[in-house]
């Protein structure tokens, strides 16, 4: 199940195929009261006298969405700075890792690197989403992928647009606070880029299966829905699906996008806590479950970590 870097891909192709659609702010949002139901899953951390608040994020949303409730909205606000993955804002960062990772070079095309089968099974999918194989043919099958699966979850009334970061990301900038990048859009995108082509091509080809079955649709809904009301047990069972599912993408997201991004998150947390004032930590929420998850390897450190809901 691909929930958290897939959703950058289909930003990013907005930005280069079309007006920039236009995004929430948390000023608009904020004149809303704070919902009462908790909305993901918020941790609070501890050492030597500085705080961490740790918040479980969803890439996609709906205005009912904001502001989030009550008691993570208490927490940002009593925050001094606000840590994400990376800063969406920087587009110019973003188009570049998108120039040097995500295309070929030298108007290379995908054909020689798929088999007719996943070439078919593309050529089939790619009009559910009113796109042609052309406009796609430079694009390495990874990024494809992951544009689909974020055009796939673009239904009833979500989007990218309103994603949890977004209005996390507007509300630092309204009131203040210092806004911290964990990672880099680079990064992320090396990330994928990092697999050999015949693993692109696998992660392809799973991608465009769960696609046409209304697997990945049936996951994202999972999540979502699980993610509004804190629904502690529904994300475990996910996370345990994804423990136990057999495939290359599965792997992928298991190995490179959960344990090994977790622990260099840890790490850049270990800094944040040496500083003074109280940091608002805002990560995809599959990094905060599991004994591999960053509330556990924090602990692990000798951190005092309670989880608030």
């Amino acid at each position: 199940m691909r929930i958290k870097l897939v959703f950058l891909a289909i930003a990013l192709f907005h930005a280069l195929t079309g007006p920039a659609l236009a995004a929430p702010t948390a000023g608009k949002q904020a004149a809303k009261t704070a919902v009462s139901v908790h909305r993901g899953t918020l941790y609070q951390v501890e050492h030597k006298g500085q705080r961490a608040y740790l918040f479980g994020t969803v890439h996609i949303g709906h205005p009912a969405f904001y502001p989030l409730d009550a008691q993570t909205m208490k927490a940002l606000s009593s925050s001094t700075r606000l840590a994400v993955e990376f800063d969406s804002r920087n587009t110019a960062a973003v188009m570049d890792a998108m120039a040097r990772y995500a295309f070929y070079p030298n108007g290379e095309r995908i054909d020689p690197y798929l088999s007719v089968r996943t070439k078919q099974q593309l050529r089939r999918t790619l009009p559910r989403f009113g796109l042609s194989f052309e406009k796609v043919a430079g694009m390495k099958p990874w990024m494809i992928a992951n544009l689909l699966i974020g055009m796939d979850a673009e239904r009833d009334g979500l989007s990218l647009q309103l994603g949890t970061e977004t209005f996390l990301l507007d509300f630092a900038v309204r009131h203040g606070l210092e806004v911290v990048e964990l990672e880099t859009a680079d990064y992320q995108l090396a990330l994928f880029d990092a697999m050999p082509p015949a693993h692109q091509e696998i992660y392809l080809q799973e991608t465009l299966t769960e696609i046409a079955s209304g697997e990945a649709e049936r996951k994202l809904r999972q999540l979502i829905q699980a993610w509004q009301k804190a629904d502690d047990k529904v994300f475990r069972a996910i996370y345990k699906e994804i423990m136990a599912e057999d495939t290359l993408s599965a792997n992928f997201m298991r190995t490179v996008l959960l344990d090994l991004r977790n622990v260099e998150m840890a790490s850049k947390i270990d800094t944040l806590l040496e500083r003074n004032g109280t940091s608002f930590v805002a990560v995809g929420l599959l990094h905060l479950i599991g004994d591999k998850g960053l509330p556990e390897l924090l602990r692990r450190r000798g951190y005092t970590v309670q989880k608030l809901h």
